[in-house]
Order: structure tokens, then sequence, then C-alpha cells
């Protein structure tokens, strides 16, 4: 693996070509694009967005914040390739400190992060038909992350 994999998003150009792949991961695009540019750009931003692929039309996108992922997605015509995988491996490399990961997901996405050896623990209900889960990942004792 290589870190070279992923590239950080950092101006709203690059926002703006990672969004339809960024999109996927938001229950409500149209109103979660403001509150998703200001988390990962900008002075204010608390959070990183890397892209996988080419910068005008990423095949997939990572968010994280310190021990968390906040989204992840990739283009529809690239899923079950491994890219998931690929992205979320790579995380771990940029942040080698971090021996725990979280993570919340739906239904949608539960078996993706059990396939990484994420745990899952159900949340208590918050909308009405939905399921969420918090999963986590730790690196095993011993194991340089």
């Amino acid at each position: 693996m290589s870190k070279g994999v992923l590239s950080l998003v950092t101006d709203v150009a690059g926002f703006d070509a990672a969004w339809p792949v960024l999109g996927r991961a938001s229950g409500r695009p149209d109103r979660d694009r403001p509150r998703l540019m200001a988390l990962y750009i900008g002075a204010q931003a608390s959070a990183r967005l890397y892209e996988m692929g080419s910068r005008e039309t990423p095949s997939g996108v990572i968010g994280v914040r310190a021990g968390e992922i906040l989204h992840i997605a990739v283009r529809e015509e690239q899923e079950g390739r491994g890219l998931g995988r690929l992205m979320a491996e790579v995380v771990r490399e940029i942040y080698p400190g971090v021996r725990l990961w979280v993570a919340e997901t739906d239904d949608a996405a539960i078996g993706f992060y059990r396939r990484l050896g994420f745990v899952a623990e159900v949340l208590p209900p918050r909308y009405p038909g939905v399921t969420r889960y918090r999963v986590s990942w730790t690196a095993p004792p011993g194991t340089r992350v």
C-alpha cells in the first residue's frame, strides 16, 4: 500500500470534483453539501477529505477526523473492486498512531465494515425504520499501524 494512493482535497474545486462521490455517502446530499464543504474545506475545517484517482473525476473519497471515518464512498461503477478497503487501509497508514478507528453506518454498509474487521453495535433508534450502527476497529496488540 502507499500513502500516495490518496490525495488530500484542499480547495473548493477539489471538493466540487469529489462531490458526486461524496454525495453518495450523504443521507441528504442537497442539504448536506454546505455543511460538508465547511467540515472539509477552509480555515474552519475540522476534518480531512481524501480522494482516490484523478482530481477531475475521483474514483472514491474518504473523510476522516482523528480516528473516525466520517464518510467513505466510491463511484457506483467502481463498487466491489476493493477501493473502499484500500482507502480505509491507506488512511490507517496516514495516521499511524491511531489504534482505534470508529464510524457510524447503516444496513447498506455494515457488511463492508465487518469485512474490514470492524465490530458493530446497534445504536439507539434515531430515524423511524432505520437501523444505525457504531463500528470500531482496534489494531491488534503489537501491530504496527
